[in-house]
C-alpha cells in the first residue's frame, strides 16, 4: 500500500531531477551532476528501480571525479531506465508482477 502512494511522488520527482541533471550536464557542472545523480540513485534504490539506481550511481561516481566525458551516454541510459520503470509501474498488476519476479530470484539464488 505504501508503494502505491510513494511511486507517483517518486516518478514526478525523478522526472524533474532528470531534467535538472540534463541541464547540469549541458553546462558542464560536475557538482550539480553529482548532486542530481545522487538523488536519482537514492530514490531509485528505495523503490526498487535497480537499473536506474545503478546507472545513476555510475554517473555520480564519474561526476565526483569531475569526469563528465560519458555523462551524455549515461543520461540517455538513465532516461531509458526511468521510462522502463515508469511503464512497469503503470501496469495495473505491477505489484503482483514485482512480487513474482522477486520470488523467482530467491528461488534461483537458493539453487
Amino acid at each position: 500500500d505504501i508503494l502505491k502512494k510513494v511511486i507517483p511522488v517518486f516518478l514526478t520527482d525523478k522526472k524533474e531531477r532528470i531534467s535538472k541533471l540534463a541541464e547540469a550536464i549541458d553546462v558542464g557542472d560536475a557538482k550539480e551532476v553529482k548532486l542530481y545523480a545522487h538523488a536519482i540513485n537514492g530514490g531509485a534504490g528505495n523503490v526498487g528501480a535497480k537499473k536506474l539506481s545503478e546507472v545513476a550511481f555510475k554517473l555520480e561516481q564519474l561526476a565526483s571525479h569531475e569526469d563528465l566525458s560519458n555523462a551524455g551516454e549515461l543520461l540517455e541510459r538513465i532516461k531509458t531506465a526511468y521510462q522502463r520503470f515508469e511503464t512497469f509501474v503503470s501496469q495495473p498488476d505491477w505489484i503482483e508482477m514485482a512480487k513474482s519476479q522477486a520470488d523467482n530470484k530467491e528461488v534461483k539464488q537458493t539453487c
